[in-house]
């Protein structure tokens, strides 16, 4: 069965899986834009007075179908997802969108790569960070009674419909980033130890800490979700920076979170690059969850984030850990055949 076929065969015994009530609903399957441009085809089941469905992603079903598993089994799990999200409480879905001055408070700001995400931001709103790749976009962030939240991008129309402008709604979602998510660091080393269970880390250093030289810090905000907007927060880099007396060099580890560190004689920007490069080529992350393949620096004295890495510099790199990840899966081949 091919792929296609599956999403048809799919549907359809969803559809008959539907429970009383319930029968009249859509099915369809709708593909997903993603961070990155990267789309991903889901299953919705919506029935007319929905205001907000899951997206259940079919791609792992259908890796799961082809390895042996029913469609019937598959259609089954997917009503009851649906029907789980139904019982789902919002707890901050005000009853009318529309109104501007009732949803300003759900606003949220989100970092993402300018260069990866041309489809996505030819059609969205979005804020340019000058001297480096990346750009700020707005999204709705609905908190439900699961730890998983709810979003919405914000599009032009939805602008038009509000009558503010991009300006406007983007100091409300940071000012509302900042409230509920303020910046938070931690050393990287209490991070492994507290990975390791060896030593439980809870509030991090404060804003007002020094970090010390060679060492390396997690710079996050308190839930851990799309943490590398902190770099957005008016006076956070400058502080850390000016509290350390040196520059920063920042290594875009994921958009969850960015590692810092003083800029020294010692360190280069093209080494910390190998290290991004490697992890971002390597499968450690999600295709979705990468930032950058650059590496930033904070000047303190001039207030300026940049690009601490150049193209061409960037595109050589990539090359070579592309071409070393060929050269070692080919000596995997080998020894396989063996």
């Amino acid at each position: 069965m091919d792929y296609q076929e599956f999403l048809s065969q799919l549907c359809e015994k969803v559809k008959e899986h539907l429970p009383e009530g319930h029968q009249s609903a859509n099915v369809d399957i709708v593909t997903s834009h993603k961070n990155n441009d990267t789309k991903l085809e889901a299953l919705i089941i919506k029935n007319e007075h929905d205001t907000l469905v899951p997206r259940i992603y079919v791609g792992s079903y259908f890796e799961d179908e082809e390895n042996g598993r029913t469609i019937e089994n598959i259609a089954k799990e997917m009503v009851q997802i649906y029907l789980d999200n139904k019982t789902t409480q919002f707890k901050s879905l005000p009853e009318d969108i529309t109104d501007y001055n009732k949803i300003k408070d759900q606003l949220v700001v989100q970092l993402i790569n300018r260069d990866y995400n041309k489809e996505l931001l030819a059609d969205v709103p979005h804020k340019d960070l000058e001297n480096t790749d990346l750009s700020a976009i707005l999204r709705l962030e609905f908190e439900t009674d699961d730890p998983i939240s709810a979003f919405a991008r914000i599009d032009y129309q939805m602008l038009d419909l509000w009558k503010v402008s991009f300006d406007t709604a983007y100091e409300e979602a940071l000012s509302n980033c900042i409230k509920k998510n303020p910046a938070t660091i931690v050393s990287i080393e209490d991070v492994m130890m507290d990975i390791m269970g060896i030593k439980e880390v809870e509030k991090g250093l404060p804003m007002t800490a020094e970090i010390e030289s060679y060492q390396q810090y997690v710079l996050s905000n308190s839930s851990g979700k799309w943490g590398a907007t902190v770099m957005l927060y008016p006076e956070v880099l400058q502080q850390i920076a000016e509290n350390s007396d040196a520059d920063l060099l920042i290594m875009p580890s994921s958009i969850h979170e960015v590692i810092l560190m003083k800029a020294t004689e010692e360190f280069s920007a093209s080494e910390l690059q190998s290290i991004v490069i490697s992890v971002n080529q390597g499968g450690v992350l999600e295709p979705e969850d990468i930032l950058s393949n650059g590496v930033y620096c904070y000047n303190k004295d001039e207030y300026i984030l940049s690009l601490a890495t150049g193209q061409e510099e960037t595109k050589e790199l990539r090359n070579r850990f592309s071409n070393q990840r060929s050269d070692f899966t080919s000596e995997m081949d080998d020894l396989l055949e063996r």
